[in-house]
């Protein structure tokens, strides 16, 4: 293969190639490469042609053209049949064409071929007919063009070897005309009325211009009668019928046949001097003409069938008090509105002036200067002086687009369907009311160099188009539905500079950052070659509450520092200063990645190690705390144990003591009747040894058997068991072997030791939740008793007594055990109050316990 040229992509998939052995196709199913002609056999016959190593492209599908030089002629050949269509041409290919030409289509028809000398030409090529034709006429001539190309909104684009050119098709958005009367008369258009064919044009040198709107020549003048002293300024125009415009001027009200261009002043009928300025006229919908004077607070209407003209002043309607006025509108209800200094409403209806408004509630400063107007719903709107645009009835709106600065001097706004058309300073503008934005043209837009000269904006009924006057030149702005005048620039993120860290080229629509990449600056561009000095930017964290837009003005770049982790959807707009252009907003989704110490997975390990600490620690000390009352409840049950066990042997050795001394007494059947009892007693003790606790029916058959069993062996002692009628005495347990030794102590010590007989009363009540166990006897009391207790443990010092003192041990032990609050009291009668005589009482306070473990 030897050096190639153009490669082509076919409709079938292959591709195809042009080089110095003729074409040839890569079939990419097959992975071959073949001559051209075995795949569209009709080309075999041209291979003279293709292998002329002569320039062609593709036109159609199926459609070869083909720059033949050495006929000087297009040939259109047809790939499937290799049929050819000859066309002369009009440029001498042989001399324009070499390899550095390079053809290509800009839209649709037409083919641009560069040529290898200067410039480039224009090519025809019409597939439908299968026709090429082309004009001689060269192109940037003076340049040499390496290619040729148009963009998606069919700029052109020229390389050439001093640089590259764009084709500025800026759309002219302000169309004008200018007006030219005689060499020796020099005129500014004042005002303007469209009819169907013609334009009416007011001027400042007492003539009224009749203007064919198609051909933009003069058909006639109209000169105004008037004093030759007075001004006769044109100021406005209303029609009252087909026929008759009613025109306002600086020296009264003219009328204007456009039939035969005749012209005068109506019969107003009323006292105003001829020579009143009125500076414009409006018409109600009962077809009343409102005009005001340049009198102080007064308003005429006239009635053109009537002829009859009312006044309204300050002194027929004392709300009527807005100095000079500027502007009337008519709402949706028939009121009429007047603006001036202040804003004051007729009623009608009423027919009176029932409302006036020295400032609006959503007004911003303390300026005068009110003009009103309506829009298509009849809703009342006001220009403010200095803040902007507020909508007065129902429901209040105020706009205060930014871009719109006034120029104050005399030239009214006008509300044209919906909206406000006014002079700025740098130009014209209108406010949109319904996206509540303002629009800004100027001179790049066809506003001639010239100040806005007519004092209101007119619409065409026939396309609702806005016309004014600049001086001689007549404009008009066409009806927009979109409200945009050309296509946007796009807005592109270029890259985002991690400070000290890195650079991200053209980065994707979301990226992650470190946490110690929290420093970032965000570069924007867009390409606009139309209009850049209208370029503005503004950025906003839509996903934080104060979402609002912070503007960057035209510098293209953002600063972020000190992120906090956590995913930022940062929005980017590109906006025309002036609004004849979209919006665009580009998102950036920008993720700070947490430190590794914050983020979710490791908070969650280290709060599931400390939970696991907390809950090992937390059964270590259960188990721990489990353990020691466990031993100590063990050791208090041992303790009990062994002071039961004490209890035992003690209890044993007094019965024995006593069956010993019957028995040296020879007293055998007394003894035999005592150790009968004493072995049933035992069986008790036996059984009640085993248990920690037995219920109180049980300890009263034992301290009766006990009782019983002592009787035998002492007379000396009556006794008497009680229970409340609250004690409950199979439900309520206590320890064993509790009482008994108090009992025992009243037999054996508390008897003054002579034949006397004592009483021994044992009692059960229920007090305060506590079971209260009551031993009382009529001995010789407690003190008595312990002294005869010393005095015997002097004379036999192998014994000595435990039963009191282990009941307090195994009293101290079950309260630590069992938190039983249980307490023993044990005092002489004579101690207490309401007891008479010797004795003791003893009082046991045991709590409520319904269980025996």
């Amino acid at each position: 293969m030897m050096f190639g040229s153009r490669v082509y992509h076919l409709t079938d998939g292959n591709l195809m190639q042009q080089n110095s052995d003729g074409l040839l196709i890569y079939d990419k199913a097959r992975n071959i490469i073949a001559d051209f002609s075995a795949y569209y056999p009709g080309m075999k016959e041209l291979d003279p042609i293709l292998n002329s190593r002569q320039l062609f492209l593709f036109v159609s599908r199926y459609d070869l053209l083909f720059l033949n030089a050495d006929s000087n002629r297009f040939d259109l050949i047809d790939i499937r049949t290799g049929k050819i269509k000859s066309f002369p041409s009009c440029i001498n290919l042989q001399h324009e064409i070499g390899w550095q030409t390079n053809p290509v289509f800009l839209n649709g028809d037409t083919l641009v071929i560069n040529s290898r000398n200067k410039g480039f030409f224009l090519v025809k090529v019409d597939t439908l007919t299968r026709t090429v034709s082309c004009s001689p006429e060269r192109y940037f001539r003076d340049h040499l063009c390496n290619t040729v190309f148009s963009d998606k909104q069919n700029r052109l684009w020229i390389g050439t070897n001093s640089g590259l050119y764009v084709e500025n098709i800026k759309t002219l958005i302000v169309h004008s005309f200018q007006i030219e009367g005689d060499a020796k008369e020099n005129f500014i258009i004042t005002s303007l009325f469209l009819a169907s064919d013609k334009i009416y044009a007011g001027t400042d040198t007492k003539k009224i211009l009749v203007i064919d709107k198609k051909t933009k020549k003069i058909l006639q003048q109209v000169q105004l009668t008037t004093d030759p002293v007075l001004s006769n300024r044109v100021t406005g125009f209303q029609p009252i019928n087909q026929d008759i415009l009613l025109v306002s001027t600086m020296s009264g009200i003219h009328w204007l046949n456009v039939k035969n261009l005749s012209s005068g002043k109506p019969e107003l009928k009323t006292l105003l001097d001829s020579s009143f300025t009125v500076n414009f006229l409006f018409a109600d919908k009962k077809k009343n003409i409102w005009f005001p004077t340049n009198e102080i607070n007064s308003m005429y209407y006239y009635n053109p069938v009537s002829g009859k003209t009312e006044v309204i002043d300050d002194k027929k309607e004392r709300l009527f008090k807005i100095n000079s006025p500027n502007s009337i509108a008519e709402d949706n209800e028939g009121n009429i509105w007047f603006g001036g200094d202040a804003i004051a409403r007729w009623n009608g209806r009423l027919l009176k002036i029932d409302t006036l408004i020295e400032r609006i509630p959503t007004q911003n400063n303390w300026k005068n200067g009110y003009f009103v107007m309506s829009d298509s719903s009849g809703e009342i709107w006001a220009m403010l002086n200095d803040d902007g645009f507020a909508k007065i009835t129902h429901t209040p709106i105020h706009i205060r687009p930014e871009n719109i600065l006034l120029n104050n001097k005399g030239i009214s706004p006008a509300l044209l369907y919906d909206k406000i058309f006014l002079a700025t300073t740098n130009g014209l503008g209108y406010v949109d009311l319904k996206t509540q934005k303002g629009v800004i043209f100027h001179a790049a837009d066809g506003l001639p160099y010239k100040p806005i000269s007519s004092f209101q904006f007119v619409s065409d009924p026939t396309d609702r188009s806005t016309w004014f006057a600049c001086e001689n030149f007549i404009c008009n702005i066409s009806s927009s539905v979109s409200n945009y005048y050309m296509q946007p620039p796009v807005l592109m993120v270029s890259d985002i500079n991690v400070i000290n860290d890195t650079v991200i080229n053209y980065p994707s629509e979301r990226i992650r950052l470190g946490h110690d990449q929290n420093d970032i600056s965000v570069s924007f561009s867009a390409i606009n070659f139309i209009d850049p000095e209208n370029m503005r930017f503004a950025y906003r964290i839509n996903n934080r509450k104060d979402s609002a837009w912070i503007e960057a003005g035209n510098q293209p770049n953002i600063l972020l520092t000190n992120i906090s982790p956590g995913t930022y959807k940062l929005e980017m707009k590109l906006y025309a200063y002036d609004n004849k252009w979209p919006e665009q907003i580009k998102a950036l989704e920008i993720i700070i990645q947490s430190p590794f110490w914050k983020t979710w997975w490791f908070l969650t390990i280290v709060l599931l190690v400390i939970l696991t600490s907390i809950y090992l620690f937390y059964t270590n000390r259960i188990a721990e705390i489990r353990t020691k009352a466990r031993i100590d409840r063990q050791m208090a049950e041992y303790e009990m144990q062994a002071l039961h066990a004490q209890m035992n042997p003690h209890f044993i050795f007094n019965c024995l003591n006593s069956i010993r001394e019957m028995i040296l007494n020879n007293e055998n059947l007394q003894a035999s009747h005592y150790l009968s009892k004493f072995a049933h007693l035992i069986r008790i003790t036996l059984k009640n040894s085993s248990k920690p606790f037995i219920s109180l029916q049980n300890t009263m058959e034992y301290l009766k058997r006990y009782l019983e069993m002592e009787q035998i062996r002492k007379a000396n002692f009556s006794y008497q068991i009680e229970v409340g009628e609250s004690v409950p005495t199979r439900d309520i347990f206590l320890p064993p072997m509790l009482i008994q030794p108090f009992i025992e102590n009243a037999i054996w010590h508390g008897t003054p030791g002579t034949s006397e007989v004592i009483e021994i009363n044992i009692r059960f009540i229920s007090e305060n939740n506590q079971l209260v166990c009551i031993v009382e006897d009529d001995g010789i009391g407690i003190q008595a008793s312990l002294k005869k207790k010393y005095e015997q443990q002097e004379i036999n010092t192998d014994h000595h007594s435990v039963g009191i003192e282990n009941v307090k041990n195994r009293i101290q032990v079950l309260n630590e055990k069992y938190d039983l609050h249980s307490r023993l009291t044990i005092e002489d009668k004579n101690n207490l109050p309401g007891y008479n005589g010797t004795g003791t009482v003893v009082m046991l306070y045991l709590a409520m316990k319904n269980t025996d473990t």
